[in-house]
């Protein structure tokens, strides 16, 4: 298990969808590993890293600010409002939804 698992895992959370680091790590590395996941998107390895936030639906201020900007403008333009900095809750996909569709892809 490792970058291309995470990929495999990041893939499922479709437009207008956020999940966290944590919880791709949860699915694709069976618990800890946030981090890993973190340093996949930070490389480009993940083709939909702008959907991977930090929990609560924070965008992650690793990237700077040109890069958080680019983020929300990404996940607006899915159809991903905010409240305040955090990502609209209705659109956050728990690790049990990313298992289910992993499960589903099987």
């Amino acid at each position: 298990m490792g970058p291309s698992r995470i990929g495999e895992v990041a893939v499922l959370v479709g437009r207008g969808e956020w999940t966290t680091y944590g919880e791709i790590a949860r699915v694709a590395l069976g618990g800890r590993g946030a981090r890993l996941v973190g340093g996949a998107a930070a490389r480009g390895q993940l083709a939909n890293a702008h959907r991977i936030l930090l929990s609560g639906g924070r965008i992650s201020p690793g990237g700077g600010e040109p890069w958080a900007a680019e983020v929300r403008r990404r996940l607006e333009a899915e159809g991903v409002h905010f409240q305040g900095a955090r990502a609209d809750p209705r659109r956050h996909l728990t690790w049990l939804d990313l298992e289910a569709r992993a499960a589903q892809a099987r």
